[in-house]
C-alpha cells in the first residue's frame, strides 16, 4: 500500500508487520522494559520484544488509554516510570504531535513512521 494513500486516508490503524518490527530489535538491550503506547497484546511490536525476554508494556487509545494524557492517567504514568524504552508505530495523522511528546518525555524510543 502506498503511504501516501495511507496517510490521506482517515484511518490510523496499521499493523506493523513483524519483518518491520525485527530491524529495530537490535537496538533494544535484552531484559529491557518497553512500553508500546499505541499496540495491543496482538501488536508484532509486544509479541517479539516478549519472545526475546524484553518486558513489554502496551497501551492503546481503545482501551481509553491517552498517550498525549501521560500525566493523568495512572496506567500512563505507571508505564512511564517503568519503561527503559518507547517503542511503537504511531497514528500518522498524529506523528508531529508524538514525536514532540516523546521529546518532552526525555526517554530513548524508536518510531515507525511515514514522511
Amino acid at each position: 500500500m502506498k503511504m501516501d494513500k495511507v496517510a490521506n486516508s482517515k484511518n490510523d490503524e496499521f499493523y506493523t508487520p513483524a519483518y518491520a518490527v525485527r530491524p529495530i530489535l537490535k537496538y533494544i538491550p535484552k531484559g529491557a522494559t518497553v512500553w508500546c503506547p499505541f499496540d495491543t497484546e496482538n501488536s508484532w511490536f509486544v509479541k517479539l520484544l516478549q519472545a526475546r525476554g524484553n518486558r513489554a508494556i502496551y497501551s492503546h487509545k481503545d482501551n481509553g488509554d491517552d498517550f498525549f494524557q501521560c500525566t493523568s492517567v495512572i496506567s500512563i504514568k505507571t508505564y512511564l516510570a517503568e519503561c527503559d524504552y518507547i517503542v511503537s508505530n504511531p497514528p500518522y495523522s498524529l506523528k508531529t504531535e508524538v514525536l514532540k511528546r516523546l521529546f518532552d518525555i526525555e526517554k530513548p524510543f524508536a518510531m515507525l513512521v511515514g514522511v
